[in-house]
């Protein structure tokens, strides 16, 4: 991962994107370990970073879908919800973007298990 953080640094992306980028990876590492308080903390910053630079727009998004991810596995339901319905008001951005985009089905997963 560290060695992937320089590679990217010295891509031409804005600042932001890349340290969106690196966070959002590094959260789906520490998802996939099971470290889900490090991982919640790399995509809260990830998702802090896309707003920042799109709100709304799709990679937004698909970093709140690993946030909503996240705090479901954690029964943080609340935030789920939370941020679940902040997204409400993105989804036909995003449709309009990527008409084909699975993220919409993936948030509506996440929502269905913190309201059950």
């Amino acid at each position: 991962m560290d060695e992937s953080e320089s590679i990217v640094s010295r891509q031409h992306l804005s600042p932001q994107s890349v340290v969106a980028c690196i966070n959002d990876t590094w959260g789906k590492l520490y998802l996939k370990q099971g470290q889900l308080e490090k991982a919640a903390e790399m995509f809260d910053k990830a998702a802090q970073e896309r707003e920042a630079m799109a709100k709304g727009g799709t990679l937004h998004v698909e970093i709140l879908v690993n946030v909503i991810k996240v705090a479901v596995k954690m029964g943080d339901y609340q935030k789920c919800i939370q941020v679940g319905k902040q997204k409400l008001s993105f989804s036909d951005d995003v449709l309009q973007q990527r008409p084909k985009t699975l993220v919409i089905c993936d948030w509506y997963e996440c929502l269905a298990q913190a309201y059950e």
